[in-house]
């Protein structure tokens, strides 16, 4: 799905039950994906996407319970897959790299986010993820090779488990509060 500009290549406000997968998106103006109004149980899976200002954008309380698998991610400038507000999506497996700013996983005003066997890096001036203001669960995740590996702020209530990060240039683990793992 070439954006030649638009802006965005995939827009599902208030459908269930949709299944976006094994898709090329690219070059719209602003996401590639994005799911709003009260969207459940999508699947937004198997897919390349890049070259957007944000390749996957959920947006809005009512959405939930998202499943973002297995996606390839990158060459976004400004949040490659960004989380405001909604609740139980599931962030799995997805390579993200080569993103040239902002955050690759941004999370904010969420509840019951799971973050999991990512593979996040190659990205010297972004952070891999930045959660703020929600309840997250990282767990598996490979997070090397960015500014910051994961920027934890303030109102974040975070499960950290077994996750590898490391080789981050700037902060490994950057906290406005205070995180135990």
């Amino acid at each position: 799905i070439y954006g030649g500009g638009q802006n965005r290549g995939v827009y599902i406000v208030d459908g269930d039950n949709n299944e976006i997968k094994g898709n090329e998106i690219y070059n719209n103006a602003w996401q590639g994906i994005e799911l709003g109004g009260s969207a459940v149980s999508n699947r937004i899976e198997g897919n390349i996407i890049y070259n957007q200002n944000q390749n996957i954008y959920l947006y809005g309380n009512s959405v939930e319970s998202a499943v973002i698998s297995n996606n390839s991610l990158y060459g976004s400038g400004v949040k490659s897959l960004y989380v405001n507000s909604g609740k139980k999506h599931k962030i799995v497996a997805n390579y993200i790299t080569n993103n040239t700013g902002g955050n690759s996983i941004y999370v904010i005003n969420a509840t019951n986010i799971e973050i999991s066997h990512n593979i996040i890096g190659n990205q010297s001036s972004v952070t891999g993820i930045w959660i703020g203001n929600s309840i997250v669960r990282l767990e598996l995740n490979s997070i090397t090779n960015n500014a910051v590996g994961v920027y934890v702020g303030t109102g974040a209530d975070i499960t950290n488990v077994k996750n590898n990060i490391y080789g981050n240039s700037t902060y490994n683990l950057q906290s406005a509060i205070a995180v135990s793992y």
